[in-house]
């Protein structure tokens, strides 16, 4: 209810441009669980933000245009920004937007980067175009571009099940987190077409205190997995090099369908311990796990 009060409120407000994070996230565990006629995957994972964010620009203008890390305007109608922007704009009232994205975040990294900056844009056109639209209704908008779009738009940790678009609010422990960023790209599509790729996890039910014992920073029990990773460590041999290294040292896990490795950590102490004992070949960030998305905190700060 506050957060529809916050939407509402902003919308209400003149603003002419935004700044806004649009964070990452990891995937705790990732079960799939079956697969529907039509190909669709189903699975059930926990997935929390991480503060390692994006950074959008958004000013109003007379048509729709986006350039990204400073280079010539981004043509690709295909780009989730741009795809979320034409998406809201039936209830613009004729106006456009010009959009900027500073990149930070890896792509095919199974971090959501895109997913992200999608919802970033659906919330940041609600209050610029004054759309008034609920955050139901933004993300229903966005299970359009995306199965991650409404995750990154609800804006809470949260259990996520069926194609990834049903979300149960659940809390995580807040960790420190070392993601590690192996050198190559891992193709979602690929990924779920792979033969290997296990499809008959079981389903269970899941409660907030397994979503605790799922994210803690020790060893979690076995039944929390995630069942990309075997494909993974097959297909690229670079995450197999990251995930044996950070095995040594921590409770490796794959992020979505990879290609980051992350592993959690009590204290930032402990991640940067390991962290300096990286190979020069694999880059690595230390960030925290955040059960609240950066973007909500930055929409309270407007």
């Amino acid at each position: 209810m506050l957060v529809l009060k916050l939407l509402f409120s902003l919308g209400n407000r003149m603003h002419k441009e935004l700044r806004l994070p649009a964070p990452a996230k990891i995937n705790y565990f990732l079960h799939i669980t079956g697969r529907a006629d039509n190909g669709y995957h189903h699975l059930q994972s926990l997935m929390q933000f991480i503060d390692w964010c994006d950074e959008c620009y958004f000013g109003l203008d007379d048509h729709i245009s986006l350039t990204i890390d400073g280079k010539t305007p981004c043509k690709n109608k295909d780009n989730l920004m741009h795809r979320a922007a034409t998406l809201l704009q039936p209830y613009a009232n004729g106006q456009g937007v010009k959009m900027h994205l500073k990149k930070h975040l890896p792509t095919g990294a199974g971090l959501g980067g895109g997913s992200s900056n999608a919802a970033t844009t659906l919330h940041a056109l609600n209050i610029l175009w004054d759309c008034q639209l609920s955050i139901n209704e933004l993300a229903n908008l966005g299970a359009t571009l995306g199965a991650d779009v409404p995750f990154f738009v609800r804006g809470q940790a949260a259990l996520a099940e069926g194609i990834g678009d049903k979300l149960s609010p659940l809390l995580c422990h807040e960790n420190t987190v070392l993601v590690s960023l192996p050198p190559c790209h891992a193709d979602t599509k690929t990924m779920y077409a792979d033969k290997n790729l296990t499809r008959d996890t079981q389903e269970r039910r899941i409660c907030n205190q397994d979503a605790l014992e799922a994210s803690a920073s020790g060893q979690p029990t076995l039944n929390w997995h995630n069942d990309f990773l075997s494909v993974a460590l097959q297909q690229h041999d670079e995450i197999k090099k990251a995930f044996d290294w950070l095995s040594q040292h921590a409770d490796a896990r794959l992020s979505g369908s990879g290609a980051s490795i992350f592993a959690c950590f009590a204290s930032r102490n402990d991640a940067q311990y390991v962290a300096e004992k990286a190979p020069k070949w694999l880059p690595v960030v230390i960030t925290r796990g955040l059960n609240q998305s950066p973007l909500f905190a930055a929409l309270n700060g407007l």
